[in-house]
């Protein structure tokens, strides 16, 4: 029965995957393009999971920041999510937990927020954990895998003509428009 509900949520992360796999795919390009090498640039897409945050990072490190530097903004800059956990807390029915509480709160980006906020209410008690997971894991799946695709393609992008260099600086404008257009 919890699958159903946990499918339901991965189909209701489809509108925020939409929006996540090209900005995922400019980290990609742009953090190999800043000398990251290709493990390491998955590797902080699978660890971080914070879009704005993992530009930031590669800026930083690019600007010769020290990784710990780089460490303490990437935490600062997210530091609302530390408002956002309490705030769903109470809609997911502890009586009916059946992950750990980290698994809650990794996933948690704005726009699994503002989606969980809006549709939680609409779900039984009961079906509201797995949901929530399924749209966290969908959403975290989009993110990683729109970073495998810009490490993979990153050559492609290189030698891309200008237009489409450029048409990078719209993705992420394209992620709001996306989230817009699924409200």
């Amino acid at each position: 029965m919890q699958g159903r509900f946990f499918a339901r949520g991965l189909l209701d992360s489809l509108p925020i995957g939409a929006g996540y796999v090209p900005v995922a795919i400019s980290f990609g390009v742009a953090a190999i393009a800043a000398g990251l090498t290709p493990l390491v640039v998955v590797c902080i897409s699978v660890l971080v999971f914070a879009g704005a945050s993992q530009f930031l990072l590669i800026a930083l490190l690019v600007s010769g920041a020290s990784w710990w530097v780089a460490f303490i903004a990437v935490v600062l800059m997210n530091a609302r999510h530390f408002f956002y956990g309490p705030a769903l807390y109470g809609k997911l029915s502890m009586a009916q937990r059946q992950f750990p509480l980290a698994s809650w709160a990794f996933g948690l980006t704005d726009e699994v927020f503002a989606a969980s906020v809006t549709q939680l209410e609409h779900r039984a008690p009961k079906e509201r954990e797995a949901w929530y997971i399924g749209m966290q894991l969908g959403a975290y799946l989009a993110w990683v895998g729109g970073t495998m695709l810009g490490v993979m393609f990153n050559q492609l992008v290189q030698d891309a003509p200008y237009f489409v260099i450029q048409a990078l600086d719209f993705v992420l404008p394209a992620l709001f428009l996306v989230l817009l257009l699924d409200m």
